[in-house]
Formats: C-alpha cells, sequence, structure tokens
C-alpha cells in the first residue's frame, strides 16, 4: 500500500504549487475566532514519515494520500522549509495513531482570544462552559469547521500590548481576572506547568509550525493560512520556540503584581526542591508569647476546621505572594480569605470565595486561647456574644473585632505544658475549670467530646495561616 502511495505522491508533486512566505498576525481590530488560538511547548508525537515539502498543500496532500488509519496518517505538522530544493530538510511530519485533540491537550501554553466577534469564549476542550462576569455563551473550537487546524511554536511580536502577568490555578481563572482587571484586554497566555498568566491589549505574533489533522478541509482552511515565519536556523518541531515572558512597566498594584509573579514563576522549580527537603514539622510556624501568661488575641488557634470547597489554589514561594493574588480576586468578588501552608509543596495557597471567617471558625471542632488577656485581664471570645466568666475575667475582648482579628493560624500542635485534661461542658467551663490551676495560661477545647486541656504556656506548631481579604497583611503578619 505504502509504494502505490509513494508512486501517487510523486505524480501530485508535479503540479502542487509554491506558498508565499508568512508574515505576521496582528488582529489590532480585536475582530477574533478560534484560528487565532495557538500552543506552544508541545510533545509531539514520534512521526512514521517525515518528508521535505515545497509548500503546506504538498504536505497537505501526503496526509490524505496515506490515508488515515491504524497506520496512517491522523494528522501532521508543517514549517516553511529553510530552503525549497534541500530534500533533506524534512519540514512536512506524519503522525499517526495519535489523535489531533491528544496533541493539543499535551501543550503547555496556550494563547487564545478572550472573546471572538460574537461575544463567546473560546475553548479546545470538550467541555465548553460560559465564564462569569465574561460571557454566557461558548464556542467549542473543536467542533467547528475548521477546529482542526491550529498553530504553533508561536513568539509574541507586541511586546507593548502586555497589560499584566498574574499567577492562576486555571486557564477560566486567568480570563476572568485579565477581562476584569483590564478593560482593553483582548487576548491571554496561560502556561499551565508555570500557572502564569499574561493579559494581552492585542496579539502580534509569528508561528513557526501548523499543525493539521487528516479530517480538515484544505480549501476551506487552508488557504488563507499564511501566518507563519520563516525560521533562520534548522530547528525541528520538537524544538520549542522563545515563550513569552516579557512584561511592560505597570502602575500602581499592576506593576508590583507582575514583579512578585515573575518571582513565582522562576523560583517554583527551585523552591519545590528546597521544600521536598524539609519535613511538616520543620515547615510549621512556630507562634509563641514573649512569656507564660503574656498573651493577645493573636495567640488564639483552631483545629479540625471543615473547609469550603476552594476557589482557586496555586503555588506561592511566599504568604505575600498568596496574599496578592487574594487581594486581586478579592477586587471581582472571589476571594473572602486565603489558607496559606508551608507545609504544602506544591499548590500551598489556597482562596476561598463566597464564604466569611466567621463561618469557618464555627467550622472548627478544637480552640486553643488564653485564659485571661495579660494587659486587661479580659477574656477572649471569637462569637458575637462576648461576656466575662465570673471568678475568671471582669471584662471580654471579641477578638473578631480586633484590627487583626482576620488573621488566625489552623492546625496546630505540639502544644507545650499540658497540666491536666477533663470533660466539660463547653468553653467557658473549661475557662473556669483551667484557672483554678495557678500555673495554667492556655486552654484547649475540643467542642467533640466536649474535651478540656489545660496548660503552661501557649507555644505551638501551627500548619496554616488564614487571613481575610480584609486584613491589613502589613500590619498583621507575624
Amino acid at each position: 500500500m505504502k509504494s502505490k502511495n509513494f508512486t501517487l505522491l510523486c505524480c501530485n508533486l508535479a503540479i502542487l504549487f509554491t506558498s508565499t512566505n508568512g508574515n505576521v498576525s496582528s488582529n489590532k481590530d480585536h475582530s477574533y475566532s478560534c484560528k487565532d488560538i495557538f500552543f506552544n511547548e508541545c510533545e509531539v508525537p514520534t512521526p512514521f514519515l517525515s518528508h521535505h515539502s515545497v509548500n503546506l498543500e504538498d504536505c497537505h496532500n501526503l496526509c490524505q494520500i496515506l490515508e488515515e488509519g491504524d497506520n496512517g496518517c491522523s494528522f501532521y505538522t508543517y514549517h516553511e522549509p529553510f530552503n525549497q530544493d534541500d530534500i533533506d530538510e524534512k519540514n512536512c511530519k506524519l503522525i499517526a495513531e495519535k489523535a489531533f485533540t491528544d496533541f493539543v491537550k499535551k501543550c503547555n501554553l496556550i494563547g487564545l482570544p478572550i472573546l471572538n466577534t460574537d461575544g463567546d469564549c473560546l475553548s479546545f476542550e470538550n467541555e465548553c462552559t460560559e465564564i462569569d462576569e465574561v460571557c454566557t455563551t461558548c464556542t467549542s473550537c473543536l467542533e467547528e469547521e475548521c477546529g482542526g487546524y491550529v498553530q504553533s511554536d508561536c513568539k509574541d511580536t507586541g511586546h507593548d500590548n502586555v497589560l499584566g502577568d498574574y499567577t492562576t490555578s486555571t486557564l477560566n481563572t486567568c480570563i476572568k481576572v485579565c477581562h476584569t482587571r483590564h478593560q482593553e484586554a483582548s487576548f491571554v497566555t496561560y502556561a499551565h506547568d508555570t500557572q502564569k498568566c499574561i493579559c494581552f491589549e492585542n496579539v502580534s505574533r509569528e508561528c513557526m509550525n501548523k499543525v493539521i489533522s487528516y479530517e480538515t478541509d484544505y480549501d476551506q482552511c487552508l488557504q488563507e493560512a499564511t501566518t507563519t515565519m520563516k525560521p533562520t536556523t534548522m530547528q525541528t518541531s520538537t524544538t520549542t520556540t522563545e515563550r513569552i515572558t516579557t512584561t511592560q512597566e505597570l502602575s500602581s498594584t499592576t506593576e508590583k503584581l507582575t514583579t512578585t509573579t515573575q518571582e513565582v514563576t522562576t523560583t517554583k522549580k527551585e523552591d519545590t526542591t528546597t521544600s521536598e527537603k524539609s519535613t511538616t514539622a520543620e515547615k510549621s510556624t512556630t507562634t509563641s508569647p514573649s512569656s507564660p501568661g503574656s498573651y493577645s488575641c493573636r495567640d488564639i488557634f483552631f483545629n479540625d476546621c471543615k473547609y469550603p470547597p476552594v476557589y482557586d489554589s496555586i503555588h506561592a514561594p511566599t504568604m505575600e505572594m498568596c496574599n496578592e493574588n487574594c487581594q486581586i480576586l478579592g477586587e471581582i468578588g472571589s476571594c473572602s480569605y486565603y489558607k496559606y501552608s508551608e507545609a504544602v509543596i506544591d499548590e500551598n495557597c489556597e482562596i476561598f470565595a463566597d464564604d466569611s471567617l466567621e463561618n469557618l471558625i464555627e467550622h472548627c471542632n478544637s480552640i486553643g486561647l488564653p485564659l485571661v488577656d495579660s494587659n486587661s485581664g479580659s477574656c477572649f471570645a471569637v462569637e458575637d456574644e462576648c461576656t466575662d466568666i465570673e471568678e475568671v475575667c471582669t471584662g471580654c475582648i471579641n477578638c473578631l473585632h480586633e484590627e487583626c482579628g482576620g488573621y488566625i493560624h489552623t492546625e496546630c500542635e505540639e502544644i507545650e505544658g499540658e497540666i491536666v485534661s477533663f470533660d466539660v461542658t463547653g468553653l467557658d467551663d473549661c475557662i473556669k475549670s483551667c484557672s483554678d490551676y495557678d500555673e495554667a495560661h492556655f486552654v484547649m477545647y475540643d467542642k467533640e467530646p466536649q474535651r478540656c486541656s489545660c496548660f503552661g504556656n501557649g507555644e505551638k506548631k501551627c500548619v496554616n495561616r488564614i487571613v481575610s481579604y480584609e486584613t491589613d497583611f502589613g500590619m498583621c503578619h507575624d
């Protein structure tokens, strides 16, 4: 079968035309469609045939001749030849067995318009859903007439069009952030490995390769496919071209965030290596009062908490970077508070939306807190009702209403100096009972099974820090 097909190929080559050189693709009028989507850093399967093609139509016809099947052409990659007469340059590579959609899913970076000309979101996934505050309808490009044609190995030529870059856990979150924070944004790129999101006013790019499925209609989809760049040095289709890493100077918060997210991108792998060498105990935050009996609201902690569904999660080498992402999402109503953990290697910054810190605390089974405030002699409370406890204190401090009440610790252990533990009827009973011990300054109460423990001091190691969107991080961060 192959020898017959190659005979047909020789005949076909004689009648094929030579295509014009590609040019830079630019959509300054923001008129976008599925054809504007591109992919970088792709895993290209080993081709069953590599061929020198004088133009795109030649490569396309070859794929059609070596028809689809177990050993036939499923899709192909093509780039403009360096030298039309150099038959050793294999710029047309035919792929068998692997599906075109599988190839697209294994690309690390995607570039796509925020909306097409009809106001729809675009997707190259099987499931196509609208994005809240961005679009109410979605177009699945895989189901479009020319969905089997994409460009790959593209580089940006419009550096001055960058509006900002961020770290987001998903492509849809990237689109939402760019759309809501930059009114003039029309295009995004998103890298899955680093979770880096870049917003563009418009897109200008040069692309090395075209990737085209066997089913794609040449006349309908490929006649106007001229957005390639002619390479200046020999490359193969498996070579990844330059990633878009440019930024411009941004004002106020956006400028600060650009610097922050660049650090996330460049340090993630190094930080992961460091994290793997550390144990959970080494990475836990140690908190302790200056001396036994010297306490404030900052010493309260909560254990065994039931967290709501996570809205967004990223890897953040520092808590400051996690806080920055909450501030970004909070501006569009998508961050109520966040949880930062140094004990987690990967996605250690979790964003929670549509919830409150008060509601989270209610769903924590255990609370640890000092008996009394060392300055005023008042008791502490984290509920709306704040009352003094007879024979213990004459006043009460509602810590949730304090300046840094939106900054708490959770999942703490290794509390030092346990004196005694016993069953009680409630938190107030626990505090009152522990106050009978002169050496006790700190208590821990478990709602289930209503167990109270008295401690000589509140030194502990905590895994997580929870901070609300409204909290002044610079003032309250310990």
